[in-house]
């Protein structure tokens, strides 16, 4: 905590780096400054980790507004406040100092919860926000991609067919300013590359 503060003059909010039970880094920060916008985009593409820890907030950001969701949204909350908050940040600091231990439980909802239906919920909740950060459509639509993966992890993609409609509707050129974007349009488009993911993860899952 002592560190967040030492870095908080002259910014809103500070993350710091977190490291999980074994110590490994979660994600590695730099010392930079950055605003709202790439907050959420580093969000979305996954170099900045959208959990509350970590972090101190400038208080005046946490209005009622920002924890304003429907009582049916049971998991990801974390990212969509913080894209709520990233609406009212003029500075962000991040420094690699390691302030937090984040220890993993068994069982853990979010780590087997996430179905097709609650992705589509999810981004229509916070669609919109990103849209006002300025992150941009394509981050938009990457966004839903990122949700489809969380389904494909979870083991509950079955219905196909609707995701590879969705993608029938998104600039899949206009992806390529984003992370990972393409690279999931993708994926999803073939039946190959998705097997070969699936794989790969469940081979990761279980060396930890």
């Amino acid at each position: 905590m002592e560190n967040l503060l030492a870095a908080s003059e002259g910014c809103d909010i500070v993350i710091g780096t977190a490291v999980d039970s074994h110590g490994r880094v979660m994600r590695r920060y730099e010392n930079r400054m950055m605003t709202g916008v790439q907050w959420v985009r580093g969000m979305i593409d996954s170099t900045i980790l959208p959990s509350p820890w970590a972090k101190i907030f400038r208080r005046s950001l946490l209005d009622e507004h920002v924890f304003d969701f429907p009582r049916e949204f049971y998991r990801g909350e974390d990212m969509a406040t913080n894209i709520r908050i990233a609406l009212k940040c003029n500075s962000i600091r991040i420094i690699p100092d390691v302030v937090y231990i984040y220890k993993t439980r068994e069982g853990n909802i979010s780590s087997n919860s996430f179905t097709l239906d609650y992705a589509f919920y999810f981004h229509a909740q916070s669609c919109d926000d990103i849209l006002a950060s300025g992150a941009g459509t394509c981050y938009r639509d990457a966004f839903l991609l990122s949700l489809f993966r969380k389904v494909l992890e979870s083991g509950r993609l079955d219905d196909i067919e609707t995701v590879r409609r969705s993608l029938k509707q998104m600039n899949w050129w206009n992806l390529r300013h984003t992370r990972k974007g393409l690279a999931w349009y993708f994926i999803f488009n073939s039946s190959v590359l998705m097997k070969m993911y699936i794989f790969a993860f469940s081979i990761k899952s279980r060396l930890g």
